[in-house]
């Protein structure tokens, strides 16, 4: 049933719209360096974040990257995707983001990673962390923490394995 405003007209009720979580994708990722146990390896990639709402808007602040690996905890931390600079996702896009470069330096770590490619693959969680708001027109709301991982392996070459590419990623808002 409509709504009488203050002067006695009626409203027609908004439709309600759920508002849907982005996604995340780790789409392609690539580990060089394993082939030389001892040496340092460097990361590569693409993240794919989807927006399927079709009339809100996300707006993210800088977006920071961390690779978990094993026993190691965060063998990268806080590497910045988006060159500190916030980014707009206008309503049912897809936007990527790509890092080069991101490297962990020779040790145990980097070591025990070209052991466990060796073997068959290594295993990484991608951690992605950022502040999200959205925009429905002219509304907006508060910004909300927003936590993203993904599991992935990568084989002997260094290259994202096939079970894990356009495997969504985990969300939380804490």
């Amino acid at each position: 049933m409509p709504h009488p405003t203050a002067a006695g007209r009626f409203l027609r009720p908004l439709p309600a719209e759920r508002t849907h979580l982005t996604r995340f994708h780790v789409t392609s990722l690539t580990a060089a360096g394993l082939q030389q146990p001892g040496g340092a390896v460097v990361f590569s990639g693409r993240l794919s974040i989807r927006n399927p709402n079709q009339d809100v808007a996300f707006f993210y602040d800088r977006l920071y990257m961390s690779v978990r690996y094993r026993q190691y905890g965060d063998v990268v931390k806080d590497h910045d995707l988006n060159g500190a600079m916030p980014m707009y996702q206008p309503p049912k896009t897809t936007s990527d983001l790509t890092f080069d470069g991101v490297a962990v330096p020779a040790g145990p770590a980097a070591a025990d990673m070209a052991r466990g490619a060796a073997e068959g693959s290594a295993e990484f969680t991608v951690k992605v962390r950022s502040r999200i708001r959205s925009k429905v027109a002219f509304w907006g709301s508060h910004w909300h923490p927003l936590h993203v991982a993904s599991d992935v392996a990568v084989g002997h070459d260094g290259q994202l394995l096939p079970q894990g590419q356009q495997k969504r990623c985990s969300i939380d808002f804490f």
